[in-house]
């Protein structure tokens, strides 16, 4: 496996032109139009190896499988071990991912892969959502993947189902996809690595887990932590009338960053999931930004709500437990919220329709 050039392929040309120069030129216009398409075509070893989006961002050696890249489209390689699984049988592989700024693990298969917003899979992408590539299907399943990480894939195939399960650092995040077997159309699947910037994953196949293992355990939160509702709301004309009869309430999903103590992971739902990253300053007051989110619209007074809300959550004047509500304030702007438990549930149904 490696980067798409003419090296990779092991080709000698000259020897094919002295016995036929129509071939040569069939087999150079081949390559050509395939790098220039952006295409990988295939690994040219019988070995396990990684095949590549194209983009020269990317390099791989053995197991391993590097980014060089940023921007806005994503870097993509396939770990292609044996023939893969297309109807039957069931395998698990760890990622070890090493300073990775977003990193997603999936599946997809080989005439699928494409650079960018072109290839055609499911995974669990860099901010924890599943989603195709491109599409979210459901939001906050897992935690944010950057940084030092590993992230378990369990691909297998039950009757007419295929059923992907995830683990993150030794924690089971249980059921992620349940799809029909004919989603794929037959073809066989591989891991599938995604970046949306500079990092490095390592791929290795172990024994899969034992099926005690693959449930999600009952949430357990610590202090600030969880899932909490919007419910009151006290002098912002913009967000009023909060009761619990709403058709809908804003929601905050909130965990520890990993960074240092009072450094915390804040998803804010109102149209849009909105993530930033929240943490305490050395003055006391609290400092966040806004990372990755979905650009979604809505009504009016649900987009001014969610503005309103979003500086609330980067910019709170005080953020703390009273009982068990969350108070969060700012200025004279006070709201409350209650703690819910919210289990994410597994995406079940056709990804793509």
């Amino acid at each position: 496996g490696g980067n798409l050039s003419p090296a990779v392929y092991n080709l000698n040309i000259s020897s094919m032109a002295d016995r036929s120069p129509l071939l040569t030129w069939c087999i150079v216009g081949l390559l050509t139009f395939s790098i220039l398409a952006g295409r990988a075509i295939s690994c040219q070893s019988p070995e396990p190896c990684w095949l590549l989006d194209g983009a020269s961002e990317l390099t791989a050696e053995h197991k391993t499988v590097r980014c060089a890249g940023s921007g806005e489209s994503p870097f993509h390689a396939l770990w292609v071990e044996g023939p893969g699984l297309s109807s039957s049988g069931e395998a698990y592989w760890r990622v070890q991912f090493q300073h990775t700024q977003g990193g997603g693990v999936g599946v997809s298969s080989p005439s699928l892969l494409s650079h960018g917003y072109g290839l055609k899979g499911i995974h669990l992408n860099s901010v924890g959502n599943l989603a195709t590539n491109g599409n979210l299907l459901v939001a906050g399943f897992g935690p944010p993947l950057r940084g030092d990480f590993v992230v378990g894939i369990l691909v297998s195939f039950q009757g007419s189902r295929l059923r992907i399960y995830y683990d993150v650092n030794g924690e089971s995040l249980g059921l992620g996809f349940d799809i029909p077997v004919e989603v794929f159309g037959g073809l066989p699947l591989f891991p599938w690595v995604s970046f949306h910037n500079q990092g490095t994953a390592i791929i290795t196949r172990v024994p899969p887990p034992p099926p005690s293992s693959r449930v999600r355990p009952p949430p357990s939160y610590h202090g600030i932590e969880g899932a909490w509702k919007l419910s009151a709301s006290e002098n912002n004309e913009k967000v009023q009338n909060v009761t619990p009869e709403m058709s809908f309430r804003p929601a905050l999903k909130i965990g520890l960053s990993g960074a240092r103590a009072d450094s915390y992971r804040v998803q804010l739902k109102v149209v849009n999931w909105i993530n930033v990253d929240l943490e305490k300053q050395m003055s006391g007051r609290w400092k966040g930004v806004v990372g990755r989110s979905t650009m979604m619209g809505g009504p009016p007074e649900d987009m001014n709500m969610e503005n309103e809300l979003s500086d609330l959550i980067c910019a709170p004047d005080d953020l703390r437990l009273a009982g068990t509500e969350l108070v969060i304030e700012k200025g004279s702007w006070k709201t409350l919220w209650r703690r819910f438990h919210d289990t994410p549930s597994a995406y079940v149904g056709n990804p793509f329709l």
